[in-house]
């Protein structure tokens, strides 16, 4: 069965991530994960299952993201995120920079510009 990826835009924290899998469960969509910034789904996903999927999610103040760009933007966010609220060391011991690029797999000089050029 193929794996749809969702990327879902606003989800913070742990809760985030029980409310999101809570939701696609009332859904009747068969979850494989749920994690801060996106949901993998292995249920077909019709035009009406999205439209359902869309408006849940922003019931619940997400959203769907869609643009290749934005995904990545939310991605940087969320690696951020995750370093600062949910790992036992900031970035206290290395550069913050190296580190985003790493995590993406990127060159840090394009992430930089890309964040630039959409989060004004």
């Amino acid at each position: 069965m193929a794996t749809t990826t969702l990327h879902i835009k606003n989800m913070v924290c742990k809760r985030c991530i029980k409310v999101v899998r809570d939701e696609f469960t009332k859904l009747n969509l068969k979850i494989e994960e749920v994690e801060l910034g996106q949901a993998k789904v292995l249920s077909p996903i019709s035009n009406a299952k999205m439209t359902e999927i869309k408006n849940v999610l922003q019931q619940n103040g997400f959203e769907l993201i869609g643009d290749k760009k934005s995904q990545q933007i939310a991605k940087i966010k969320t690696i951020i995120i995750e370093k600062i609220h949910h790992s036992e060391k900031a970035f206290d011991s290395i550069n913050s920079s190296d580190y985003i690029a790493k995590e993406m797999g990127l060159d840090y000089s394009y992430l930089s510009h890309l964040f630039s050029s959409v989060e004004v």
